[in-house]
């Protein structure tokens, strides 16, 4: 209570509040890697730093200002990371990140250990709510000067894109750094990347990414008429009048009462 007093008592100015979550998705929402290569030509020779370009709306994301956590290159192969210089959301609408990983490197570690798919992910936020975006990449790494031209791989690649089909999954590691208690790290089908979904009460999504195999629609249960989504498992609160609810509560049984059937 004394720490709330003290502006009143002193003429402090009270401090702002917190970005909500509703703030934090708009401007992670607007976020758009720009002229990414989802299957780049890495030299071994190469001593450029991996770099990465993202736009965003500088209204979402500076209005309030929505803070800036890290960016940083994963191999997914191994599940290790790499730090890029982060910087914040400013009034260009733009930000640059450029990696000390080198190209060369990342072409060489495919070489020596088969660890060709990496992603770059910006993470940004504040507690309790975070939003990450990954993008992933396959390289395809040459020892000396890189060839034109795309290869065979990189037009597979491009098609499966198009087809919708799934990448690989991101390792575990990368979903604990990215997503807080409670939310899954899911492909984001609609515009690419990943993001956080609240796996733990997703009335459409209970329990598992939107789309995978094990994600259960609450509101497909035979019979429902209220459903929640609680602790990754779905709740019936209510049936309709030919159904009553289970006794652990997960769906809706047959109750015997006859269907009406009207014939014309």
């Amino acid at each position: 209570m004394l720490f709330c007093l003290l502006p009143l008592l002193f003429g402090f100015t009270a401090p702002v509040l917190a970005q909500t979550q509703a703030q934090i998705q708009a401007c992670g929402n607007s976020i758009e890697i720009v002229g990414f290569d989802v299957n780049p030509t890495f030299s071994t020779t190469d001593t450029t730093g991996y770099s990465v370009t993202y736009s965003y709306s500088v209204s979402s994301c500076t209005n309030p200002q929505i803070p800036v956590n890290n960016i940083y290159l994963s191999d997914l192969d191994a599940g290790l990371l790499y730090n890029c210089p982060t910087s914040q959301f400013g009034s260009s609408g733009s930000l640059t990140s450029l990696c000390t990983k080198t190209k060369g490197s990342i072409a060489q570690t495919a070489l020596d250990d088969g660890d060709v798919d990496w992603a770059i992910t910006i993470r940004l936020g504040v507690k309790p709510t975070f939003f990450g975006i990954e993008n992933d990449f396959t390289v395809n790494p040459v020892e000396g000067p890189a060839p034109s031209g795309s290869s065979r791989r990189r037009r597979a690649l491009e098609q499966n894109l198009k087809n919708g089909l799934p990448r690989a999954a991101p390792s575990p590691l990368l979903a604990r750094q990215m997503c807080s208690a409670g939310h899954s790290h899911c492909r984001a089908y609609s515009r690419g990347g990943f993001e956080c979904v609240n796996t733990a009460s997703d009335v459409t999504a209970c329990g598992a990414c939107p789309m995978s195999a094990e994600a259960v629609d609450c509101t497909s249960i035979d019979g429902v008429n209220e459903v929640q989504c609680r602790s990754s498992k779905c709740l019936v609160l209510s049936c309709d009048r030919y159904h009553t609810v289970s006794s652990d509560g997960r769906s809706c049984v047959p109750n015997g009462k006859a269907r009406r059937s009207a014939y014309l």
